[in-house]
C-alpha cells in the first residue's frame, strides 16, 4: 500500500489576493464574489473574524462590522492557474499529484519520490 501525503495551503485564494496586495497583509481582508455590497464573502483571514466577519456574509454587512476591510475578487482562471503551477512544482517530488476540485491549495500527493525532501 502505497503512503499518500496531504498538503493543505489554507485559504489559497486569500493568500493570492493579499500576494497581490501585500500592503494589506496586517489588514482585515477578504474574497469577494464580486467587488460591491451584494458580493459574498468566500475567504476571510484572522484580521476579520477578530472582527466577527465570516465566510457567507454580503460584502456590506461585513463592510458594516469594519469599515477598514479590504476586499478583492480572485478570479476562479486565476486560481486555476496557480494550483496548475504548484501541481508542476511538486511534481519534481513525485509523480503523483492531485489538486482536490473543491479545495484549492489542498494536494494529495504520493509519497513515492518524497524521499528528495
Amino acid at each position: 500500500m502505497e503512503r499518500i501525503a496531504c498538503i493543505n495551503l489554507a485559504e489559497f485564494p486569500l493568500q493570492l489576493l493579499v500576494g497581490r496586495r501585500p500592503e494589506w497583509k496586517d489588514r482585515p481582508v477578504a474574497v469577494v464574489t464580486r467587488d460591491n455590497a451584494q458580493g459574498t464573502l468566500l475567504w476571510v483571514n484572522e484580521r476579520a473574524r477578530e472582527r466577527r466577519i465570516l465566510p457567507g456574509m454580503r460584502y456590506a454587512s461585513a463592510l458594516s462590522l469594519s469599515s477598514n476591510l479590504h476586499a478583492g475578487v480572485v478570479p476562479p482562471s486565476e486560481i486555476e492557474e496557480a494550483v496548475a503551477a504548484l501541481s508542476d512544482r511538486l511534481r519534481f517530488f513525485t509523480s503523483d499529484v492531485e489538486p482536490s476540485k473543491e479545495e484549492p491549495g489542498v494536494f494529495w500527493l504520493g509519497a513515492t519520490g518524497l524521499s528528495l525532501l
